[in-house]
């Protein structure tokens, strides 16, 4: 496992091969770029040593990780859940204010609060699905991980009382 992340981390070759192919679907790819990169120099090892693997029977969970920070990205950024979508017709209504959750959603979104989630995760899920032997029980468990991921950033839009100040108060700590 050690070899994955010295690899990952020394042959520039197979690092740009992993996350061109963690890229595609993703038109913008810079800032999804710099967040894989992020991950890879400052939180790979530390996800290595904190999460063990789920299941004896399957992969290190670390081959993962990278593939369900894309998932997660693409939920936030990409595939964004139906619930911020506004009817065309909608928009076109006289004295229209947009609707701003879906900036608040994507702003909420911060890659370390989701390792240290995914950790704590690890932590709580291992061998939660251990009756069930023909699944991929560590891609499934990951799936759930990121899914509720999710919905608690969609709860933290959807429960808050000024997303006007929200907003600003996330920008203002993304400068800081």
């Amino acid at each position: 496992m050690d070899n994955f992340i010295d690899r990952i981390k020394s042959e520039k070759q197979f690092r740009e091969t992993l996350i061109d192919s963690l890229c595609k679907g993703i038109k913008e790819t810079s800032q999804f770029r710099d967040t894989i990169e992020y991950v890879v120099e400052n939180r790979l090892e530390q996800i290595q040593q904190e999460a063990e693997q789920l299941y004896e029977d399957e992969d290190n969970i670390l081959f993962l990780i990278l593939p369900a920070i894309r998932r997660v990205w693409a939920k936030v950024f990409i595939e964004t859940p139906k619930i911020f979508e506004m009817p065309k017709v909608v928009t076109q209504v006289p004295g229209y204010i947009p609707d701003k959750r879906l900036e608040m959603y994507q702003l909420i979104f911060n890659i370390d609060e989701f390792i240290d989630y995914l950790i704590d995760m690890f932590n709580k899920t291992k061998n939660l699905l251990s009756d069930f032997e023909h699944l991929d029980k560590t891609q499934e468990t990951l799936t759930l991980i990121v899914d509720n991921y999710i919905a608690k950033l969609i709860h933290n839009v959807t429960s808050c009382n000024d997303i006007g100040q929200e907003i600003r108060d996330l920008k203002i700590k993304k400068i800081v």
